[in-house]
């Protein structure tokens, strides 16, 4: 889901260009040394000049050298709705020293933040009548509350700005504006950089629900366990195993796994390498009689599902007509909603667009998907985003996909890079949405450099190959320590191999939460074991705290592990089996793709060395 002075007299209302202003017609904030903050007026009809006028915030951010003229300047949406203007020091701590040399204009959209907010009282669009009264409430008005009206907006403050050309720097839903901006106003682009793209069709729309983009998400199972020997040699395939355990939830639900829960666990792998390291193991082990690893991975989902307010309510208003406004969807947008009610349904009926699930069980705690929402919206004005069978111009343009990003990944980065003459597109490995903003972790900071090196100097890239693999999927989740297989090594007999091993298991279960990728799973300070005991992730701190922590049922460990320099880890433990206690401590290099691990430490006071590989997986039910 993707949340969140007048003009020159020169203007062409149509709003096919907008020249610069004058010198002395240009917006006070132009002239400014640090920033500023302030609106124009513009239509809230671009098409008729006579219509109502509303204000059009923004926030202007000078270069931070001042002693030489600026190189360009930054236009940038990050994605979903809010007060954009409000996060300046965000955005520019994300493009960093990039804004060195090229100023930093950010623009609210229409209806948020200070371009004329509007707010349908009550609105919730869980609930049918809510949205039939904000359309009602907005009467008119509404149809234009959409981007082929708002990114001319934006390009009505360039104006007025006397900016010559930007470079947009568009995620998520700014990337539908990005190539809206590109398609409208190609005479002031500079250059592009989009990050998980949501593509346009040939009609200038975008597709609000995919039968390819959560079913490919849900397939992308696959990609985290073809790389691990572990994960490859559970029978059957990763789509197997998941319609087989839809199909039982259905007819044996677990409040503790709802099937909402499971298709945020299995689709938001990219968002969390736990999720994405543990997910297929976790729903192996459920067919073999073994919930908890699943019930765990649940866990923080939950509360997700239960948030009031969510996703699209009263302080969000402007997100309901834009959603409908910009997208196509399976049904006609002049048909009455009854009408569009039965062409949605029968649209889902034929072609299920997130099987194995159904779409309430993946959208029903958000009051239904896109389509849903807006089947009582009224769509009667013609609105692509884009104009159809628009020519993307010939400027430097990047366009970044994560891997794991169903619908805005790879393949639609790929996709939209081919529109633009000098268009490159990257591929994160394993990545997920919105790797620019550097805050998921080492690949995320890569792919910041890569965005900032780019936005100062657009021009031909070389893939630094940024990469979010850092981790290789486990096959098992031995119940006991009978089941853990030994470490290898030196110089331990088999029974202290077998206790280093599942030692092991348990902290690194325990520190992998505590992984700046843990982005949903690391949520939770104090969690329980996986078989019993707590762990405690240190607030402000890279290190977690096991308390009689058990990973296998037999075996509690309690003490300190903790991430230390160049993806370093130690830990110092005491562990407790029925017959034996032992004081260990062990040091291994983490968050790497490896199959084997090589750990070293003491037992009781004496060192080793030795080496881990995956468990063996247990026996699963095959799915075929």
């Amino acid at each position: 889901m993707r949340w969140r002075i007048a003009v020159a007299a020169s203007a062409t209302w149509a709003g096919l260009c907008l020249a610069p202003a004058s010198a002395d017609s240009r917006h006070e904030c132009a002239d400014a040394t640090e920033q500023c903050k302030g609106t124009i007026s513009v239509p809230l009809d671009w098409n008729d000049p006579g219509s109502e006028r509303i204000s059009v915030g923004f926030a202007w951010v000078p270069r931070t050298d001042l002693s030489r003229p600026a190189r360009g300047t930054v236009l940038v949406h990050p994605g979903g709705f809010g007060a954009y203007t409000s996060g300046a020091a965000v955005f520019q701590e994300v493009l960093g020293p990039a804004l060195r040399h090229q100023n930093l204009l950010i623009v609210d959209m229409r209806g948020t933040g200070n371009s004329s907010p509007i707010r349908c009282v009550g609105l919730d669009v869980r609930k049918p009548e809510t949205i039939r009264a904000c359309a009602g409430q907005l009467g008119e008005r509404g149809r234009f509350y959409s981007t082929d009206q708002s990114v001319k907006d934006m390009n009505a403050v360039r104006a007025a700005l006397g900016v010559p050309k930007v470079t947009f720097y568009g995620g998520s839903y700014g990337t539908v504006f990005g190539q809206a901006f590109a398609a409208r106003f190609p005479r002031h682009l500079a250059a592009i950089l989009l990050d998980s793209t949501d593509p346009m069709r040939a009609d200038g729309y975008g597709t609000a629900l995919r039968a390819d983009v959560l079913g490919r998400g849900l397939a992308d199972l696959d990609v985290v366990c073809d790389a691990s020997p572990a994960c490859r040699a559970l029978p059957g395939t990763a789509d197997d195993r998941l319609t087989t355990l839809v199909e039982r939830l259905r007819e044996s639900p677990d409040e503790k796994v709802p099937l909402a829960a499971l298709a945020q666990v299995v689709q938001k792998k990219g968002a969390d390498a736990v999720l994405g390291r543990e997910v297929n193991a976790a729903i192996a082990a459920y067919l073999n009689g073994d919930p908890k690893p699943l019930r765990r991975l649940s866990e923080p989902i939950l509360p997700l599902l239960q948030r009031p307010g969510m996703p699209v309510n009263e302080a969000e208003t402007a997100a309901l007509p834009f959603s409908c406004n910009d997208f196509a969807f399976p049904f006609d947008r002049l048909a009455s909603p009854e009408k569009r009610q039965r062409q949605l349904d029968k649209a889902y009926a034929e072609n299920p667009p997130v099987a194995p699930f159904t779409v309430d069980e993946v959208f029903g705690f958000m009051g239904g998907s896109y389509p849903q929402w807006c089947v009582p919206w009224p769509t009667s004005r013609p609105s692509p985003p884009v104009p159809p069978g628009a020519a993307y111009p010939d400027v430097p343009a990047l366009v970044i996909g994560g891997e794991l990003d169903p619908g805005m990944g790879s393949r639609e980065a790929t996709a939209v890079a081919r529109r633009f003459p000098r268009g490159t597109a990257v591929t994160v490995p394993f990545g997920g949405h919105l790797s620019t903003f550097g805050g998921h972790g080492a690949y995320s900071l890569c792919v910041r450099d890569l965005m900032r090196s780019f936005i100062a100097d657009p021009g031909p890239v070389r893939d630094p190959g940024c990469s979010a693999e850092t981790y290789r999927a486990i096959g098992s989740f031995p119940r006991t320590l009978a089941q853990v297989r030994p470490a290898t090594g030196s110089p331990l007999d088999r029974e202290d191999a077998r206790l280093v091993s599942a030692a092991f298991a348990t902290v690194n279960d325990a520190l992998t939460r505590r992984a700046p990728e843990a982005a949903i799973v690391g949520r939770i300070s104090d969690q329980a074991g996986l078989r019993g005991g707590r762990l405690i992730l240190e607030k402000d701190t890279p290190s977690v705290r096991l308390e009689q922590t058990r990973f296998v049922s037999d075996l509690a460990v309690t003490g300190q592990a903790a991430f230390t320099t160049g993806n370093q880890a130690t830990a110092k433990i005491q562990t407790r089996s029925r017959d034996r206690s032992s004081t260990l401590t062990l040091t291994w290099k983490t968050l790497r793709p490896e199959s084997t691990t090589h750990v070293t430490g003491t037992l009781n006071g004496h060192p080793f060395s030795v080496f881990l590989g995956g468990h063996p997986p247990a026996r699963t039910p095959s799915t075929r």
